[in-house]
């Protein structure tokens, strides 16, 4: 005899064992929802009640439509720069200083020498007014915004709402110093004319990280869910059709349970259980072998030649049910007992694609369904 014949008598029920092991290795991490549904179906189980408090999920399309919603209405973020007002308004006072003592000694301007002070406090005081109101800076795509579109300006730690129009930008400034100079009051509102409008500068800047972080707080404030079910309450009875809004409400279901049923398993528990089931199927192949089959379950090479079946249509399974677009139905099942007949006898041939069908079961997505064509 050949010496993997020669094997001890142990080796047999180490095989069964190590296959089981090899085939649950591929059985999910998580386990599966008990109840199987499509979209106007009828609901074949019993009536179903809320094992629990849930909320109903909205669709993915509302969602997206509420997210794209918030983006479209978004309003970008300016920030005022208040360094730039305190910067202009000190050279202003520099450059008042140096035309003040032009002035004195050409005599061109006789109120300004007279009453220094009363000019370089409106100067001021404009300046103050008008970079208060924001000189706002726009290129780009910025360009396209619309004069009665609403934008969010940062002042200090403040949000303030305001449209385009309420800002000015340099030109709009130039010509309010224009219009304005005349009603002052001042006996000589010219001499401020270029002083005042040589420190114009915009000091309102787009903040592209203000404006995402503000869309992603709008985004954030985006309810998910629109409903809740309460413990006790009747989700769907026997035989009704699952329409779009019941379907909606099993899905919640389905990913409430998930989280608070099937993920508080453990990885291990689940492998443990799902090795005791492949255990208790391969067990039963062992007993028929056992008694029917001896000269197969005696001798290891034909033995192993049963066990392979099982690992390589499992991982067939496996590979088709991780491949999108595929599905295990493509596989051909038959070839096991039509290739076992043919070496053996037809109960063996009919048992063994019994248990390969079970076992690959498991793994199969509609098991049910699965198990009762095969």
């Amino acid at each position: 005899r050949s010496t993997i014949q020669r094997l001890p008598a142990a080796f047999r029920p180490l095989a069964f064992v190590l296959v089981a092991v090899v085939i649950s290795f591929l059985f999910p991490a998580d386990l599966r929802f008990k109840y199987q549904y499509e979209k106007q179906q009828t609901w074949r189980y019993e009536d179903l009640e809320a094992p629990f408090d849930f909320a109903i999920r909205k669709t993915d399309v509302e969602l997206e439509t509420e997210r794209k919603a918030v983006i479209q209405h978004s309003a970008p973020v300016f920030v005022l720069d208040i360094a730039i007002a305190r910067e202009r308004k000190m050279a202003f006072s520099d450059q008042f200083q140096q035309q003040l003592e032009q002035a004195n000694k050409s005599e061109q301007f006789r109120d300004v020498p007279r009453h220094p002070q009363k000019y370089l406090n409106y100067g001021l005081a404009f300046l103050d007014r008008i970079f208060q109101r924001g000189i706002i800076k726009l290129d780009g795509n910025q360009l396209d915004i619309a004069q009665d579109q609403i934008i969010t300006v940062l002042r200090g730690n403040t949000y303030q709402n305001q449209t385009l129009e309420n800002l000015l930008n340099l030109q709009a400034a130039t010509e309010l110093i224009t219009d304005s100079l005349p009603y002052s009051g001042l006996s000589e509102p010219e001499f401020l004319l270029p002083l005042l409008q040589e420190q114009l500068q915009a000091n309102l800047f787009l903040s592209r990280d203000r404006t995402q972080q503000m869309l992603d707080n709008e985004l954030g404030k985006i309810v998910t869910s629109r409903g809740l079910v309460q413990k006790g309450e009747v989700i769907i009875t026997k035989n009704s059709i699952i329409t779009e809004e019941l379907y909606q409400t099993l899905y919640s279901f389905e990913q409430e349970y998930q989280d608070q049923v099937i993920s508080k398993r453990s990885i291990s528990n689940i492998f443990f259980g799902y090795l005791i089931l492949t255990l208790l199927v391969l067990t039963l192949l062992a007993l028929y072998l056992r008694k029917f089959s001896p000269l197969v379950y005696n001798r290891l090479p034909k033995l192993i030649f049963i066990l392979v079946w099982l690992i390589i249509f499992s991982y067939l399974v496996y590979l088709i049910e991780n491949t999108e677009g595929l599905n295990s139905y493509l596989i051909p099942f038959c070839i096991v007992p039509i290739v076992v007949k043919t070496f053996y006898n037809e109960r063996l041939a009919l048992f063994t694609h019994i248990i390969v069908v079970l076992l690959t079961g498991f793994l199969f997505s509609l098991g049910f369904e699965f198990v009762f064509l095969q």
